[in-house]
Order: C-alpha cells, then sequence, then structure tokens
C-alpha cells in the first residue's frame, strides 16, 4: 500500500461524511452510557474499557459501512460527478471502477461482520437498515435511485440519520451496559427503581432524534443545490 493509494482512499470515503458519522455515533452512544453515570462514577476504574469498548463496537463498524455506502454512490454517479465533482477518485481516474466495487463489498462485508460478532440486535439492524436504504438510495435499477425523487431522497436521509442512528446506537449502547458484562455485575449498587427509571427515561433520545429529523430535512432539500 502506497501514500497515493492511501490519499485515493481517504478521498473516497469523503472525510466530511465520516465526520459526521463519528460524531453521531459517540454522541448517541455517550447519550446512553450517561443514563449511568452515577453507577459508572462509583466504579470508573474498572467501567472505563468497558465504556471504551462499547463505543468502538458501534463506532468501527458504522464508520466502515459509511465508505461503504458513499463509495457506492459515488459507482453509480460518475457521469454527475464528472461534471460536478471531477476531483473525486473515479471520474479523475485515481480509482478504476472495478477497485471502487471491492472497496464497497469489502467495508460493507468488514462492518456487517463485526456487528454479527458483537452479537447487537440493534447495531446489526442499524447497519443491514442502513445498507439497505444506501442501495434503495444510489443504484440505478428498477424501483431503486431513490435520489432522482425529492421526496424519496429525503425519506433514505431521514430514516438514517434521524431514525435508525438516534435508535440503534442508543440501544446497542445500554443492552451493552446493561448486560452481564456490564451493569448485571452490579446490581447491587443500584436499585429496582433506578433501574427501572432508566429503563424508561428516553426524553433526551426523544429531543436529539426529533432535532435530527428537523436537520436532516435540510440536508436532504438542500445538498444537491450546488450540483444544480
Amino acid at each position: 500500500i502506497t501514500g497515493d493509494s492511501l490519499r485515493t482512499l481517504w478521498k473516497f470515503s469523503r472525510p466530511h461524511t465520516m465526520l459526521g458519522t463519528f460524531i453521531s455515533v459517540v454522541s448517541v452512544s455517550l447519550l446512553a452510557i450517561g443514563q449511568y453515570s452515577v453507577v459508572l462514577q462509583s466504579e470508573l476504574s474498572t467501567m472505563a474499557p468497558f465504556v471504551m469498548a462499547t463505543v468502538v463496537s458501534a463506532l468501527v463498524p458504522a464508520l466502515l459501512m459509511n465508505v461503504s455506502i458513499v463509495g457506492l454512490n459515488q459507482i453509480y454517479d460518475i457521469e454527475i460527478d464528472r461534471t460536478n465533482k471531477p476531483y473525486l477518485p473515479i471520474p479523475s481516474g485515481e480509482l478504476a471502477v472495478g477497485d471502487a466495487w471491492r472497496i464497497v463489498g469489502a467495508t460493507a462485508g468488514a462492518s456487517l461482520a463485526l456487528g454479527a460478532a458483537v452479537s447487537s440486535l440493534p447495531l446489526t439492524c442499524t447497519l443491514v437498515g442502513s445498507l439497505l436504504l444506501g442501495v434503495a438510495y444510489s443504484v440505478d435499477a428498477p424501483m431503486l435511485r431513490w435520489k432522482r425523487y425529492p421526496t424519496l431522497a429525503a425519506m433514505c436521509i431521514l430514516s438514517v440519520r434521524a431514525v435508525l442512528v438516534q435508535f440503534g446506537f442508543f440501544f446497542h449502547a445500554r443492552q451493552a451496559l446493561a448486560g452481564s458484562g456490564g451493569m448485571a455485575g452490579m446490581g447491587s449498587m443500584t436499585s429496582v427503581t433506578s433501574v427501572t427509571s432508566i429503563a424508561t427515561s428516553n426524553q433526551a433520545l426523544y429531543f436529539a432524534t426529533a432535532f435530527m429529523f428537523i436537520f436532516s430535512i435540510v440536508i436532504a432539500l438542500f445538498k444537491d443545490i450546488p450540483d444544480v
């Protein structure tokens, strides 16, 4: 692997989307983890590695899936990008289409494999749902390529950014901390009442979802204006 190939891969990954995914996954995970703050503070030395592992277990497959989805979009947007984004790796000739397909397949496969290895249903559903919506958004096939239709395009973006990301990573983090490796081993430290309160206090999640719903509408309706 050369420096040029790494730079090409970096450009192909669309770093600004990677940053958005990074912030989303970390913030939503910490939103769920913060509900256990009293317990975590009392056992910080033992729980810190577990908390870090919980965030990383969601972040790595999410970033890999992000590369796969944005890569798929570039493969099907070659003609458009030759005019609007000629600096991207495929239209500029830096990356062959066959190599792009291999990157998309490898990152999607690795993401799904890591998600399955964690044995987290919320995480797996988020990854699979994001991939399916990415396919529906980009792939030029009958009944697909929803990006051609403003309403369907907006629905794809809203579904991923405002719903799947918020609920999927939130409940993945909560499930990990409440499982056998986390909070279950601290039953003596928390009362049944406090655990029930945590399980039913989703106001912060609902607020984040509502905020991202509005924000995603702006993204969906305005992101293609520069291309036009």
